[in-house]
């Protein structure tokens, strides 16, 4: 994501969520992933051992290198909280031929 995405460009800390979440009368939620890396779902991941309040994390592997992706899903599904996987398709580059 990038500062022009605006005054969604920033990180939510847990702490902030919950707040949110309390006031809307919503007891558990989802995070998806922002960004196609390991990093940033492994980061959710992270957040949810950490909070009882997120219910599950769609995160990220590589779609376009199948043994790969493979291999990731492996790893992942193993979380309880792993639910699913996203790719920004947005982000890839055009085909042009």
């Amino acid at each position: 994501m990038t500062p022009e995405a605006g005054p969604i460009h920033r990180t939510f800390a847990p702490k902030e969520l919950l707040g949110q979440l309390a006031a809307a009368g919503v007891e558990r939620t989802v995070l998806v992933q922002a960004a196609d890396t390991y990093a940033d779902t492994d980061a959710m991941l992270a957040q949810a051992d950490a909070h009882d309040f997120i219910a599950a994390v769609v995160g990220w592997v590589p779609l376009n290198r199948p043994d790969e992706a493979a291999e990731a899903l492996e790893r992942y599904g193993r979380h309880p909280r792993f639910a699913g996987v996203r790719h920004l398709i947005h982000d890839d580059p055009t085909p042009t031929g």
